[in-house]
């Protein structure tokens, strides 16, 4: 995406990390960039580079005043007394403890001074900033006063000031099991690990007419980046596997619109070798496609026999469907889908190009 914005004129800005991994093919054994997958997107320009904003806001810290610990991230971790009172306070647990810092100099708030500060350079000129926070991703400390502000069912709305010209872009990189199905993180196919939030606030007048509405229509990650583009007025590269959501946000109505949610997995695991070892897979056979419906889910392992879910009778996901021979049509429908679907996003990069007495011509056809 940065490096589309740029044909435009815009130079993109990073604050924070965008998980990029460098390929290790082309990287000495030894190179530092090999320990981390806190690298930078091509075509960004870090105001501050991503595996120094954390010394940067820990220096901040240092310059405070702080107590630094010897292992930096410790300042995550409240202190001793503090947390033995947040676990016994209304039996709430750890994570009620308010954090060892206070809220003003937390590392959002310093990631948006950051950001401030890098906008009130720009002047007139066009700008685009990716921020990349760490909240509400783990670890889950909160300072004080806003770990025991709320009760749970009293959380307002968030308020946001109106703003002439600027698109906004609200989402997430995966959900949180937060114990459901007896797991935490992300590390499995329930709904709970990839149902996420997208808020796009579109600023042009042809959004005033539906501003507020909440869509049901299946949308993915990848429809991000074709969004921006189209809303900048840039071409959407061919190998785009996803689509504009700019249609729901002008007139409601984008036509043609796919019918499931579509992820894909790799569950291995590199560190404890685990896996592989307790379900009798090679590392490779460690992988699941999922296809997510409005009512069917099918989950479609490459090590393991197939799981199938009806969502409208079931919608916790606790009874697979797979073996039922009252199903059995329905999975080879979802079998056949999977099969499509895979196919019609498969490497294409030049799949839609053609030579011709103009020189190559490509073409962007919907995939829906």
């Amino acid at each position: 995406m940065a490096l589309e914005v740029r044909k435009a004129g815009y130079q993109p800005a990073l604050l924070g990390y965008t998980s990029t991994s460098a390929d290790p093919r082309r990287q000495g054994p030894g190179d530092p960039a090999l320990r981390s997958y806190a690298g930078v997107l091509p075509g960004m320009t870090p105001v501050t580079r991503p595996e120094r904003h954390w010394r940067a806001w820990f220096a901040d810290l240092k310059a405070k005043g702080y107590e630094m610990p010897e292992n930096f991230l410790e300042i995550f971790r409240p202190p001793g007394e503090i947390a033995h009172a947040g676990a016994t306070a209304d039996g709430r647990g750890l994570t009620f403890a308010p954090a060892r810092f206070l809220a003003e100099d937390s590392l959002s708030a310093f990631l948006t001074g950051e950001a401030i500060k890098y906008l009130s350079t720009c002047g007139r000129q066009p700008w685009f900033l990716h921020i990349s926070y760490l909240a509400p991703h783990p670890p889950f400390v909160t300072p004080a006063p806003y770990h025991d502000l709320y009760a749970a069912a009293d959380v307002p709305r968030p308020v946001r000031a109106a703003n002439d010209d600027s698109l906004v872009v609200f989402t997430s990189d995966h959900g949180e099991q937060l114990g459901d199905h007896w797991q935490f993180a992300k590390y499995a196919y329930f709904d709970q690990s990839f149902h996420i939030p997208l808020i796009i606030r579109d600023p042009r007048p042809q959004a005033d007419a539906v501003r507020g509405r909440q869509v049901d229509a299946f949308t993915e990650n990848v429809d991000i980046m074709p969004t921006i583009l189209d809303c900048l007025g840039l071409d959407i590269p061919a190998q785009c596997d996803g689509e504009s959501l700019t249609p729901f946000c002008h007139d409601g109505d984008p036509g043609r619109w796919r019918d499931a949610a579509h992820w894909e997995f790799d569950f291995r695991d590199w560190i404890a070798d685990g896996e592989d070892r307790f379900l009798g897979l090679a590392p490779d056979q460690c992988t699941m496609s999922v296809s997510r419906g409005e009512r069917y889910k099918y989950v479609h392992f490459t090590g393991l026999p197939p799981l199938f879910f009806d969502l409208h009778e079931d919608p916790e996901e606790l009874h697979d469907l797979a073996d039922d021979p009252g199903h059995r049509s329905l999975v080879l429908e979802h079998t056949r889908g999977m099969l499509s679907w895979r196919m019609n996003h498969d490497e294409r990069v030049l799949a839609n190009t053609r030579l011709s007495g103009d020189g190559a011509r490509t073409t962007n056809p919907s995939r829906y």
